[in-house]
C-alpha cells in the first residue's frame, strides 16, 4: 500500500493529459482545491500519471487471477471538462466507445451530472450543475464498437437494468446527489455472466447513471469497494496502449473538498491504477469506485 506521505503527494492529481496545441500538462487549481485537467485530445500514452509505487500483486484491488489474453486496443482519444468549459468533443464516433474514467467536485443539488455521449457524430463528454461549486469528469476512447447503441439508464425508483450477456459494460453517465446517506451506483455481473446496472440512496434526492458496453470481456478488475485515500493497481501493462480500465461504480459523499475517484496508467510502475481521495476539512469523506479493465495480453517489459 502506499505510505502516508506517498498519498499525500498523489492527492491533487486527478489525471495528467496533453494540451492539443503544445502537447504540456496544464492544471489550474479551483476554488474547491481539486486540480481542473484542461485536456484536448491526447493518446493513451499521454493519459499516463506518474503514480510510484503503491500496492502490490496479491493486495486488495489487483486480481491477477482474472486477467485473460485479448486483443490489445486500438484508437486511444482522450480528455477531460470542467464546469467551467463548454462540452469537449473527443472524437468521432464511428466505431468507437467511450466511457468515465475519473468523476470529481460536488454532487449536491440533484441537478449535477457528468456524462460523454454520442452528439452529431462525435462522443461529446460534458455536465452541467445547479450551484457554482466546481465538478468535472475525464473520459477515455477505444476502437470498440459499443453493442448498445443507446446507452442504458437507471434511476432511483428502479429496479436493476440488465445490460447485457458477457463483454464488458462501464459507466457513460453519473447524476444527482451524492450526500453520504448511502448512495451509489454499480455495473455489476452475476453468476449467469449477466451486466446489471442499479444503484441505491438513502435520501429522497434523485441519484441515476447510464451504462454502455462492448463485446470485448473484462481483463481484470477491482473486486470490492475502496476509501477515500487508497491506490489500488488493478491491471498490470508495460505499453500503456494495450490496455484501458474504466469506472462501474462510485459511491459515498461528493461534496466539493476535492473528492473524486479515477483510474490511470502508471508511467513508473506499468500499472492501471485505481485511485480517490478526498480533501475534507472535517474528515475524510467516505467514497469509493469499482473498475475493470480491457485489453491484450498481460506484456510486463
Amino acid at each position: 500500500m502506499c505510505t502516508g506521505s506517498e498519498l499525500r503527494a498523489r492527492r491533487g492529481i486527478a489525471s495528467a493529459s496533453t494540451n492539443s496545441k503544445g502537447g504540456d500538462m496544464i492544471t489550474r487549481q479551483g476554488n474547491s482545491g481539486l486540480p481542473r485537467v484542461l485536456a484536448g485530445f491526447a493518446s493513451i500514452a499521454t493519459f499516463a500519471v506518474a503514480l510510484g509505487g503503491c500496492v502490490g500483486e496479491g493486495e486488495p484491488g489487483y486480481e491477477s487471477g482474472t486477467e485473460s489474453t485479448e486483443q490489445a486496443l486500438t484508437s486511444f482519444n482522450s480528455g477531460a471538462w470542467d464546469n467551467s468549459m463548454t462540452p469537449q468533443i473527443l472524437g468521432p464516433s464511428a466505431l468507437t466507445t467511450c466511457f468515465l474514467t475519473r468523476v470529481a467536485g460536488k454532487f449536491s443539488g440533484g441537478g449535477e451530472y457528468v456524462q460523454v455521449a454520442r452528439e452529431f457524430g462525435n462522443w461529446v463528454l460534458k455536465g452541467g450543475t445547479q450551484q457554482a461549486s466546481y465538478i468535472s469528469a475525464s473520459a477515455l476512447c477505444i476502437g470498440d464498437e459499443s453493442t448498445t447503441p443507446v446507452p442504458i439508464s437507471w434511476s432511483k425508483g428502479q429496479p436493476s437494468k440488465f445490460l447485457q450477456h458477457d463483454g464488458s459494460c462501464f459507466l457513460t453517465r453519473v447524476v444527482g446527489k451524492f450526500a453520504g446517506g448511502g448512495e451509489s451506483v454499480l455495473i455489476s455481473q452475476d453468476a449467469n455472466r449477466d451486466w446489471y446496472l442499479s444503484g441505491s440512496t438513502q435520501t429522497p434526492e434523485t441519484i441515476g447513471a447510464s451504462a454502455t458496453c462492448v463485446a470485448r470481456a473484462p481483463i481484470s478488475s477491482s473486486s470490492d469497494w475502496a476509501v477515500s485515500g487508497w491506490d489500488w493497481r488493478i491491471a498490470s501493462d508495460g505499453h500503456p496502449a494495450t490496455k484501458a480500465c474504466f469506472l462501474q461504480g462510485i459511491k459515498g459523499a461528493f461534496q466539493g473538498s476535492g473528492e473524486q475517484v479515477y483510474t490511470s496508467h502508471g508511467s513508473t510502475t506499468n500499472y492501471w491504477h485505481l485511485s480517490g481521495f478526498s480533501n475534507s476539512s472535517q474528515g475524510n469523506y467516505t467514497i469509493g469506485a469499482t473498475a475493470s479493465c480491457l485489453g491484450g495480453a498481460d506484456s510486463m517489459h
